[in-house]
């Protein structure tokens, strides 16, 4: 009898530990609402959990980017559904290892936009992962007639890998390529 129960308790909790342990990348509170100049803003929290390989490369120095991408779409009933991609939220994390200190800055375009300092990794991470107000270009009036949707995903990947080593890293169970499942808001 207090073997079975045992056995239950540990069957029960098991996926809690396998959840603990997870290396996903996962959009948590999603809100899309518009402005009161029209268009819409995006806020949203990204729990970037980087797998031991890419935390492992950042430990010797190599440059990971995380990006959170915003894609229009329209439902079509005869061919595959359309697709404009709208914007991206890029950073770069850096570890600088005279200082212990990791940095994080913003990429708008090819610039550096804005730099900060953390000293450890998942402070760093949750600073990455916090989306406020993001706003979105405009897209007209026609999105809301009930046929389309925005279109969330969050990556990371491991920046300075040559082609070869890149295309190799996609193929082969993504070691240094994370992303999360994509979320869908419809409009209208």
């Amino acid at each position: 009898m207090l073997l079975n129960r045992l056995l239950l308790t540990f069957v029960l909790l098991l996926p809690s530990f396998a959840m603990a342990e997870s290396n996903d990348i996962v959009v948590n509170r999603l809100k899309v609402g518009q402005r009161s100049g029209g268009g819409y803003q995006v806020d949203a929290q990204v729990n970037y959990n980087l797998n031991k390989n890419i935390k492992m490369a950042l430990s010797h120095g190599i440059k990971v980017r995380l990006n959170f991408d915003v894609t229009l779409g329209r439902y079509r009933s005869l061919w595959w559904n359309s697709t404009r991609h709208l914007s991206r939220l890029s950073y770069q994390v850096k570890y600088h290892a005279l200082s212990k200190r990791y940095i994080l800055v913003k990429i708008d375009g090819d610039k550096e936009t804005r730099h900060w300092n953390f000293s450890s990794l998942p402070v760093l991470l949750r600073q990455a992962g916090r989306i406020a107000k993001h706003h979105l270009p405009e897209m007209g009036s026609s999105i809301r007639d009930g046929s389309h949707f925005l279109f969330f995903k969050a990556t990371a990947h491991v920046e300075t890998l040559r082609l070869p080593l890149r295309l190799q890293t996609y193929l082969k169970n993504g070691k240094y390529y994370q992303e999360s499942e994509g979320v869908v808001w419809p409009l209208g």
